[in-house]
């Protein structure tokens, strides 16, 4: 397990002072990321998970954008690989022996959220498409931040979702900004040049000789550019081996010929690399469906998301894992995998990243903090049907870590119970931790000590998928019981309170100093999506956000949770659309981040007085601080450069970006 802790680092000329890495409020205070927590280590591939929310929205059309994980070759037959799960990117030997990362998760400087593609120089620079970051960041081959360039809209130079890159040898950057259904060119240094529509959704890019290629996760052509042109070469749509379902990446070879990553993420699950001739006829596959789920091969795959291919022919596959349903994807890491293939097709060397290993969080749905400081985060492992054709998430579990990340101790059943679906968990009074949880026999709620120890079962038959639990200044329980649309207030003991009805989903809740209730409110995205202020009677006290879901002010997409913050403000985390947004008491919007948080779920506070929250998509706890950042107490950095940062002339100081990984 590593803990990774982002810094923002002031150097004068004299001097450093040292502060934590922020991401700022819009007109206020920051809110500042500290730690995150369940980072693996630096040879681990991480790859996305979509289980509760996954951002298609019909303002946000970014079906066609998951599982992309971009692969590149270096010069020098170094492999480079994007991490989706950590926001990294890794470099391997050509026959898969990890070599470094860089890059790490976030919203700063240098730091990614989805590195969806990736591209390379003749110099050895790694360029990278952050489809979330809405930007493109330019690394020097020993991680170096050269440049970042992009942010959201649909501007001339603007991305909403930039999920190819391609690097020319010129200099000039082509970028695949697949909501805006286009290409857009800049040059070596950042600047925008042109646009080239007419392609729809594009995905990842390539370069043959001088020509920048791209595939069209639209449907599924493959195009190549001609000046300020795209011209199609063929298109290939369906569900069959020899015809695209779900493109992600494309590469092609030095005979010409064309290698598309397809996903196959349709009802007919048919992903593999597919090798097309120049001119658009299919040759063979690198790669096919699994013949038995339970004894997976080396050169089979799930939902390839990249793929890149050497002079010499030799393939690279990025297996992201398993994802279904092109039209509004879900799927995990399952299997996930990096294969090198032979140019005839036999495996040579594979790399595999197993999602059930000690210390990764699976699907991260909750977090509460005991007596001891220890989180208790729930969290459930996928299940793939024995036809291949569903996921499911009833392997539930919760992972106990200490404040560093580190895992002390697993908790899987309750008694004789095993718990198919854990989705919150909770810490109260006298050492004893509330875990929600459900299975065949329907909702209960389990209870241990803080070592882990089992303790008793409550609540059985009163609560049915239950979203959200936690304890009261008094010891009573309260349950988001989304099985009947409804709040449920329950005794230490397990006997039923009190119960109300909710305009409709309950997602998550908090319980006030006075006793109210904040309950997230969800529907479907024309309908609710709200925080609202209940009396513990279940009465109607205030509103917060717009009605319908949405990317505007005011708006929200999937609130997971509501907190009280020390000024009186409420924290709402708005998942879908990767932000934060704060009200006021009276039901006005105080602030709004940026939207570099994809994707916030539920949240708690720790003993420190920092906000823990999940996120489930890169399978992480992000530690957070409000208020303006201070340095921690007792610490001492020297920076020492080896190359050119930025120039700064004397009596001046410069900001920059520094991770620390122990």
């Amino acid at each position: 397990m590593k803990r990774t802790i982002g810094l923002l680092c002031v150097i004068a000329l004299l001097g450093a002072l040292l502060v934590p890495g922020t991401g700022m409020a819009r007109g206020a205070v920051a809110l500042t990321e500290v730690d995150t927590i369940g980072v693996m280590p630096s040879d681990y591939v991480g790859t996305l998970t979509i289980e509760g929310v996954n951002t298609v929205e019909k303002d946000y059309p970014s079906a066609r954008a998951f599982p992309s994980q971009g692969v590149a070759v270096l010069p020098n037959g170094d492999v480079v690989v994007c991490d989706t799960g950590y926001g990294r990117i890794h470099i391997l030997s050509a026959d898969l022996v990890h070599k470094r990362v860089i890059g790490s998760l976030g919203g700063g400087r240098g730091q990614l959220q989805y590195p969806a593609d990736v591209a390379v120089d003749s110099a050895g620079n790694i360029y990278v498409a952050d489809f979330f970051g809405n930007k493109v960041v330019k690394y020097s081959n020993d991680g170096s931040v050269l440049m970042e360039f992009g942010k959201e809209g649909k501007g001339a130079g603007q991305f909403e979702g930039p999920a190819g890159i391609a690097v020319t040898p010129d200099g000039s950057i082509w970028v695949a900004d697949q909501l805006n259904d286009r290409l857009e060119q800049f040059t070596a240094t950042g600047a925008y040049v042109t646009t080239v529509t007419g392609i729809s959704r594009p995905a990842g890019m390539t370069l043959a000789g001088l020509v920048p290629y791209v595939v069209s996760s639209g449907n599924s052509a493959v195009y190549r550019l001609s000046g300020t042109k795209a011209v199609r070469i063929f298109a290939a749509p369906g569900e069959a081996e020899n015809l695209i379902a779900s493109a992600a990446d494309l590469a092609v070879d030095a005979r010409g010929n064309i290698y598309v990553a397809d996903r196959g993420t349709g009802p007919l699950p048919v992903p593999a690399v597919k090798v097309f001739s120049s001119s658009g006829q299919y040759l063979r596959s690198f790669g096919e469906y699994p013949a038995d789920m339970t004894d997976i091969q080396d050169g089979e795959v799930l939902s390839p998301g990249g793929v890149a291919v050497t002079p010499d022919g030799i393939v690279y596959v990025m297996n992201s894992g398993f994802f279904r349903d092109a039209t509004n994807p879900f799927g995990s890491g399952f299997h996930a995998k990096l294969i090198e293939y032979a140019p005839g097709g036999g495996v040579v060397a594979v790399q595999n990243y197993a999602i059930d290993v000690p210390g990764r969080l699976n699907n991260p749905q909750d977090v509460a903090v005991d007596g001891k400081g220890q989180l208790w985060v729930a969290c459930s492992s996928p299940v793939i049907s024995a036809d291949g054709q569903a996921i499911g998430w009833n392997r539930g579990y919760v992972d106990v870590l200490d404040h560093s990340g580190n895992e002390l101790f697993t908790v899987t059943h309750a008694g004789s119970r095993t718990m198919q679906l854990v989705e919150s968990v909770a810490a109260g009074g006298a050492g004893l931790v509330y875990v929600a949880a459900q299975d065949a026999g329907g909702g209960f709620i389990a209870v241990y000590d803080e070592a882990g120890n089992y303790v008793r079962t409550i609540a059985a038959g009163k609560v049915d998928g239950p979203g959200d639990l936690e304890v009261a200044s008094d010891g009573t329980l309260w349950a988001c019981n989304q099985g009947d649309g409804s709040v449920v207030h329950l005794a230490a003991d397990g006997t039923e309170l009190g119960r109300f009805k909710t305009a409709g989903m309950p997602g998550g809740l908090t319980v006030l100093p006075n006793g109210d209730l904040l309950v997230c409110l969800w529907g479907e995205s024309s309908e609710i999506q709200q925080v609202v202020r209940y009396s513990s009677k279940g009465a109607v006290i205030r509103v917060f956000g717009v009605k319908g879901g949405g990317r505007g002010t005011g708006q929200m997409y999937y609130p997971h949770d509501a907190m009280l913050l020390p000024d009186g403000l409420i924290l709402v985390s708005d998942a879908e659309n990767g932000r934060f947004v704060t009200f006021r008491q009276d039901g006005s919007i105080a602030w709004t981040t940026a939207r570099s948080w994809y994707l916030p779920g539920r949240m708690a506070w720790s003993a420190q007085g920092t906000l823990y929250v999940t996120d489930a998509f890169h399978n992480v706890i992000r530690e957070l601080s409000y208020g303006q950042p201070k340095a921690p107490q007792g610490t001492a950095v020297t920076v020492r450069l080896n190359t050119v940062e930025r120039a700064v002339s004397s009596g001046t100081m410069t900001g920059f970006q520094v991770s620390l990984r122990n």
